[in-house]
């Protein structure tokens, strides 16, 4: 009787060099996608009977490039649409160079209780190579400010397999991330897609081997382990009591 809810932000700042996932530059159309979204949540709600939400996952695109008042509506249309459960899990994906105190905010009071930030790796060359924008230092100074807002569940993306990448700058990402106590740790590995900048260049790029990328991973897996981090799915790792609730509706097919 309970059902997760996926919304689908596509928009962007910069897209990244390997992102395949549908989504626009053009922010003269966020305001009409924010309204149509809002329109299908409150017209989409009869259809569940009785059914309760009791998992929340907004990602995109980068939902954060949305202002503060959009997050605002569309958190509104979610709560005041539908039936959630008094635990629901809702995740909101974030940039680290898209957030502030006054975005954070607003989704906190919203009834957002766990944040995705994507930092991919501590390195700059590495995050160069990704196309990211922002920096450690961004993200660190966000995580915290994320923190201050009351955000007591947070995630951090990492990926294995970034150009330039060893195994020791791989272990140094997550140490340095675990040093920070996020609650969940995804480990991605890149995948070339077909019609990103990365496909075109993939000759050229330094793209670690197979048995690298092999030693990346089994690395990684033990590291977080130790960190006390359980693996609950091939990429994504939690402390007691975190693992994802909407990442394990999809890997049950639920």
């Amino acid at each position: 009787n309970k059902l997760g809810l996926y919304l689908h932000i596509p928009f962007w700042r910069s897209k990244c060099r390997y992102c395949d996932f549908y989504s626009l530059p053009d922010p003269s159309r966020m305001g009409d996608y924010v309204q149509a979204l809002v329109r299908e949540l409150r017209q989409r709600s009869g259809e569940l009977g009785d059914r309760t939400i009791d998992s929340i996952y907004v990602g995109g695109g980068t939902p954060t490039a949305l202002s503060s008042e959009a997050l605002g509506e569309i958190c509104r249309a979610v709560s005041e649409s539908y039936l959630l459960t008094d635990d629901c899990e809702w995740t909101v994906e974030a940039n680290p160079a898209t957030v502030n105190r006054e975005k954070l905010s607003v989704l906190r009071q919203s009834g957002v209780n766990r944040l995705s930030m994507g930092l991919q790796s501590i390195h700059s060359e590495e995050l160069r190579y990704l196309g990211r924008i922002h920096d450690y230092t961004v993200f660190a100074d966000n995580f915290a400010l994320a923190r201050e807002c009351g955000f007591a569940n947070i995630s951090v993306d990492l990926m294995l397999g970034i150009p330039a990448q060893s195994v020791t700058s791989l272990r140094e990402s997550i140490d340095r991330v675990a040093a920070l106590s996020p609650e969940h740790l995804s480990l991605y590995g890149l995948r070339i897609e077909e019609e990103t900048p990365f496909f075109a260049e993939r000759e050229r790029l330094p793209l670690p081997d197979e048995d690298c990328e092999r030693e990346m991973y089994l690395s990684a897996v033990e590291q977080l382990a130790l960190l006390g981090y359980r693996q609950y799915e091939i990429s994504n790792f939690a402390r007691e009591g975190y693992a994802s609730r909407h990442n394990l509706r999809y890997w049950r097919r639920e």
